[in-house]
């Protein structure tokens, strides 16, 4: 059975929320789920600690944002498909440009937040260099809403070491023409995002 959760998920996607648009009332939910309020509240609880929906004060329950789960969803469609044209088609400025953000990023490991404006940067570089102008539109669509996700991503050191070696690993094999492992690059750096992002699964108990 799908969880209340996901069930309010899939209702904000359905309706295509604008940011701080309102939702429905506790009532009204409970009514469209045939749920309890105290269920739905704990639904609501849990995208508000998502970052998803924002509760105010008698004044009810707002979309705060895109769900990070669904934004890394679209970015393994695009980023990994960009990498590996940029392999194909990076002037020698572009990839010499990739290489020189990597070293910042590695100069600014002691940063989270500086790190996290490199590696944006890296992101956008690598589209820059698929030299597609349809995907660098829809990337620049999305670009906001990334770096609302990069305090998670980027908050503890260890993460930033293993992003840090991952990027370099994307660049090598753009830098050497590489699609393929361009490609394989890309989506596992972001496939390793996935569990410092809010609504990851928790890990089992041992």
């Amino acid at each position: 059975m799908t969880s209340l959760t996901e069930q309010l998920r899939q209702l904000i996607r359905d309706r295509d929320y604008r940011i701080g648009e309102r939702l429905p009332s506790e009532r009204e939910l409970a009514e469209r789920f045939d749920a309890s309020r105290p269920s739905v509240r704990r639904a609501i609880a849990t995208l508000v600690e998502h970052g998803v929906l924002e509760s105010r004060d008698r004044s009810g329950v707002y979309f705060r944002g895109t769900d990070p789960q669904d934004l890394l969803a679209v970015r393994l469609v695009l980023e990994p498909w960009a990498a590996a044209e940029a392999a194909a088609r990076a002037s020698r400025a572009e990839a010499a440009a990739l290489r020189g953000l990597v070293a910042q990023a590695e100069a600014a490991l002691d940063s989270a937040a500086e790190f996290a404006r490199i590696d944006s940067a890296v992101h956008a570089a690598v589209v820059a260099a698929a030299n597609n102008a349809v995907l660098s539109d829809l990337y620049l669509s999305l670009r906001q809403r990334i770096m609302a996700t990069r305090a998670q991503t980027s908050a503890l050191r260890s993460t930033r070491e293993t992003a840090l070696a991952d990027l370099g690993a994307l660049i090598a094999a753009i830098d050497a023409g590489d699609a393929p492992a361009a490609r394989e690059r890309m989506t596992e750096h972001l496939s390793a995002l996935a569990p410092s992002l809010p609504g990851a699964p928790s890990a089992p108990t041992p």
